[in-house]
């Protein structure tokens, strides 16, 4: 007979056997069925090895014990907020390691805030993302794009959306 374990411990378990990094599983656990297409590259799933323990980062937790110990209150708390479906688990540093210290339950959106690959600006001492900026002066993130490559840095980071204009007579 099969042991019956939680979502949270098959997650905890690929995460230290280190086969977070390209099983079909922990994207299942972590993104669900209808997402798997986005980790599919030419009918394969995607191996992200090198971003993860290529880049030397570890799972610090000794048991699945310490980890639920770590991390489970905080779990139910954020799935009682926004939902099972977006809540993930997120690397404060990305460049850190599984552990109680780099890690919390986060949303799909506070995660998307938090990668490596993002555009970060620095401006009027607040650094935020491209879509962050864009959020806050009311454009989508291409638009804001645009505009720092043509305008000053200023003016595209405080210019709020155009007025919208009335039909042409």
């Amino acid at each position: 007979m099969e042991e019956k374990i939680s979502q949270s411990e098959r997650l905890y378990r690929l995460i230290l056997d280190g086969q977070w990094h390209s099983t079909r599983e922990i994207l299942k656990i972590v993104y669900g069925d209808e997402h798997m297409g986005l980790a599919r590259v030419g009918g394969r799933i995607y191996d992200v090895w090198d971003r993860y323990g290529g880049r030397g980062i570890k799972c610090l937790w000794e048991s699945f014990e310490e980890f639920r110990d770590d991390m489970y209150e905080s779990y139910l708390q954020l799935v009682k907020d926004f939902g099972e479906k977006q809540t993930t688990i997120d690397r404060k540093d990305g460049a850190g390691n599984y552990c109680r210290d780099n890690c919390r339950w986060a949303t799909i959106k506070e995660q998307n805030n938090n990668k490596r690959n993002n555009t970060v600006i620095k401006f009027n001492g607040k650094s935020q993302n491209l879509g962050q900026w864009a959020a806050d002066i009311g454009v989508c993130p291409e638009t804001l794009l645009y505009r720092l490559k043509k305008w000053s840095k200023d003016r595209a980071l405080t210019e709020l959306k155009h007025k919208q204009y009335g039909p042409r007579h």
